[in-house]
C-alpha cells in the first residue's frame, strides 16, 4: 500500500507540473497576443486566463468571454480578432499541449479526463469539476498498482 501511495504522490506531482506548464502557456500566449492587438490590460487578462485554465472546460470559456467583452471597447472588429485568438490559443492548448503533457506527466488518456469531469461534476458539483482530473489520476495509479501489477501479475506467475 505504501508503494501505491508513493506512486499516487508522484503522479499528482507530475500532473501538477503539467497543469502549471499548460497554465503558463495560456497566460503568456494570451498576454502576448492581446498586447499585439492593442487590447487594454493584456497582462491582467493573461494572468486571469492562466489562472482560470486550471478549471477544466469552463475556465477557458470564462476568461475568453472576459477578453472578448473588454475587446468590444476597441470595437467589434477587435472583439472578433480576440475571439479568434482566444479560440486558437484554447484549441492549441486543449488538442496539443494537454494530451502531450498528460501523456508525459501521468499517462492519463484524455478521454478519461473528460469522463471524470462529467461524473464528478454530477456527483459533487463545482468541487467535483476542480478535483476530477487529479482524482482520476489517483484512481488510475491505484488500479495500476493494486490491481494490474499486484493481482494480475501475481496470478500470471
Amino acid at each position: 500500500m505504501g508503494d501505491a501511495l508513493d506512486a499516487c504522490a508522484d503522479a499528482l506531482a507530475g500532473w501538477l507540473k503539467g497543469q502549471a506548464i499548460s497554465m503558463l502557456f495560456v497566460g503568456l500566449a494570451t498576454w502576448i497576443a492581446l498586447a499585439a492587438l492593442g487590447i487594454p490590460a493584456p497582462l491582467v487578462l493573461g494572468i486571469i486566463a492562466g489562472i482560470l485554465d486550471f478549471v477544466p472546460f469552463f475556465g477557458p470559456v470564462v476568461s475568453g468571454a472576459l477578453a472578448i467583452l473588454l475587446a468590444f471597447t476597441q470595437g467589434p472588429r477587435a472583439a472578433l480578432y480576440v475571439a479568434v485568438l482566444v479560440l486558437l490559443i484554447q484549441q492549441t492548448e486543449a488538442h496539443v499541449m494537454v494530451p502531450l503533457l498528460q501523456r508525459w506527466a501521468v499517462k492519463l488518456p484524455p478521454v478519461l479526463s473528460l469522463v471524470a469531469v462529467v461524473v464528478f461534476a454530477g456527483l459533487f458539483g463545482v468541487p467535483g469539476v476542480l478535483l476530477a482530473t487529479p482524482l482520476m489520476v489517483v484512481a488510475m495509479v491505484l488500479v495500476r498498482k493494486l490491481y494490474v501489477e499486484d493481482l494480475l501479475e501475481a496470478q500470471a506467475s
